[in-house]
């Protein structure tokens, strides 16, 4: 049987450790990093820095985005950037495009590998005239060196 043949890419992928397992003398850990930010009508929140603590490698796997929008049912556009600089996408995504199976999107496949030290950058624009509570949630796996 093939490895692709075994792979279940909705499983995340520490139930597939023959794909991601750690190198001699590291460890993986699930490990959550977290955005919170109010939007006020009208206005967009530019350059939000997720910062990527340690010194191992972070292997970003799902996307939630969580909006608590007082008196209305309006959700925000939203732009990341990886620790280079570089946009993810094309343009600015609508943050329901994050949806999936329960309040994460679906798994990034192959995940985005972002080195210790560094960051995530988000972009959120408001283009209605709604207050707005964004909570974004970025989860994996943390690389460590084994202790």
């Amino acid at each position: 049987m093939m490895l692709i043949e075994r792979l279940n890419p909705l499983a995340p992928p520490w139930l597939q450790p023959e794909l991601y397992a750690a190198p001699p003398g590291m460890r993986d850990d699930y490990y959550e990093y977290s955005l919170l930010v109010d939007l006020v009508a009208d206005t967009n929140s530019l350059d939000n820095p997720i910062d990527i603590i340690g010194a191992g490698c972070f292997y970003w796997l799902l996307t939630g985005i969580q909006i608590d929008v007082p008196g209305g049912s309006d959700s925000p556009y939203i732009w990341f950037q990886d620790h280079e600089g570089r946009y993810l996408s094309n343009e600015p995504l609508h943050a329901m495009s994050f949806a999936g199976p329960g309040e994460y999107s679906a798994p990034l496949l192959p995940p985005i590998i972002v080195p210790g030290g560094s960051q995530i950058t988000v972009d959120l624009y408001e283009v209605n005239s709604a207050n707005l509570h964004v909570n974004v949630v970025l989860r994996g796996i943390q690389r460590r060196p084994a202790k």
